[in-house]
């Protein structure tokens, strides 16, 4: 995803890049200096690496792997792979959904979505085969578009169902494991729940207890259901908070408050800990515990200049796949890179890139491994001007 008033994001049009299409931003100048010069004041950690590890700048240098190169037409948002790794979506700037081979490194098709003109494509995400409809999801997107949540089939292009988000513009998208219930999130400061089988709205998350957590007060970007625990959800965004939600009381049961200012896809949990991207320079990669919200590691992310590369999206490798044990990060910025460390927190390698990482996804999820070996994919980097398909040699992350 790219952040308004990012200068390394590539944007064409500087018009459009703050409408109110582009991640429901409508500020002026001086909101939006404020914002990226947000004041962030550095914790303790319970855990940090040591200094050796800390010193670390690049580690290995990342072979670029496969790669899509996209036109000024086409320029890239988000993307999701099918979890038979076949193809690809990638959501564009100018509204549309591109479907691309990831063997033959070709667009195979392009759905103009025209539904919802003049949008964004902030969001894509393939359906799980473990949702009702099994092995025929590996053709359903759901898709994010201005306020709408689009159900496209990508066989016949066509728009097989939307909800309508109203003033709200929807930021993220984000499937629970079991496939049965998605959650979104956007400009209005709301998380919403769907229940998948019926596509209809089923919860409506804002506010707290009264007491300890209160929601969110600014745009939300980042979302992760919690693996151990199908009743809890987590956002995050411009508020400098991560909001953990349960789907049982209907409410926020506790904040966050560590500093993350996340600007897209940039949260997840796995276990005990929380991941968090900020689009910062300082400290923008960190490791969180769940359980007592303390900062936990703050991850080497090298900065060679000032604004080098602020990360966008973060994403713990999903288990029992190729990509276990593994989290990855990337941004924008004036040096634009892509990176992956295990899960201590300790950088393997580093992926300079030409344009700005705005999203990534792990390849391969829950397939068997005698599938994976015969993919070799492990991560799809989108960029605003490339699509890359990187495996384990390309990095070499073990």
């Amino acid at each position: 995803m790219a952040y308004p008033g990012d200068e390394g994001a590539n944007f064409q049009d500087e018009e459009l890049v703050f409408s109110a299409d582009l991640f429901s931003a409508s500020l002026s100048s001086q909101q939006r200096s404020d914002l990226a010069q947000q004041k962030y004041t550095p914790q303790p950690e319970a855990e940090p690496l040591n200094f050796l590890l800390k010193a670390v700048k690049d580690g290995e240098q990342m072979q670029p792997g496969r790669v899509v190169q996209f036109g000024p037409e086409q320029e890239a948002t988000c993307v999701s792979v099918a979890r038979d790794a076949s193809v690809a979506a990638v959501g564009c700037r100018l509204g549309q959904v591109l479907i691309v081979d990831p063997s033959s490194q070709q667009v195979l098709d392009s759905l103009p979505l025209q539904e919802v003109p003049a949008a964004v494509v902030t969001c894509v995400r393939f359906r799980l085969p473990t949702a009702a409809g099994g092995a025929a999801n590996r053709s359903m997107l759901l898709v994010a578009k201005g306020s709408k949540l689009l159900h496209v089939h990508t066989g016949t292009r066509s728009v097989v169902a939307q909800s309508d988000e109203g003033s709200s513009k929807i930021n993220n998208i984000r499937i629970r494991a079991d496939g049965q219930l998605v959650a979104t999130a956007g400009s209005d400061m709301v998380v919403r729940v769907y229940d998948d089988q019926q596509r209809a709205p089923l919860l409506r998350l804002s506010g707290g207890d009264g007491k300890d957590c209160c929601g969110h007060s600014n745009t939300v970007f980042g979302l992760a259901w919690k693996p151990e625990d199908c009743q809890v959800l987590l956002s995050a965004g411009w508020d400098a908070t991560v909001q953990v939600w349960d789907l049982r009381v209907g409410h926020a049961v506790r904040s966050m408050a560590g500093g993350s200012w996340v600007c897209g896809d940039g949260l997840d949990v796995q276990g005990s800990k929380v991941l968090t991207g900020s689009w910062r320079d300082k400290q923008p990669l960190q490791l969180w515990d769940y359980g007592s919200g303390r900062l936990l590691t703050n991850l080497p992310f090298h900065q060679p200049q000032q604004d080098a590369c602020m990360p966008y999206a973060a994403r713990f490798g999903p288990p029992g796949c190729a990509a276990e044990g593994l989290l990855a990060a990337g941004g924008s910025g004036k040096q634009p890179v892509l990176r992956l460390y295990n899960k201590k927190g300790h950088l393997l390698s580093t992926l300079h890139t030409a344009s700005a990482v705005h999203a990534l996804d792990w390849v391969n999820q829950g397939q068997q491994q005698q599938q994976q070996q015969l993919s070799g994919d492990l991560l799809a980097v989108c960029c605003a001007r490339q699509l890359h398909f990187l495996t384990s040699a390309s990095g070499k992350p073990r």
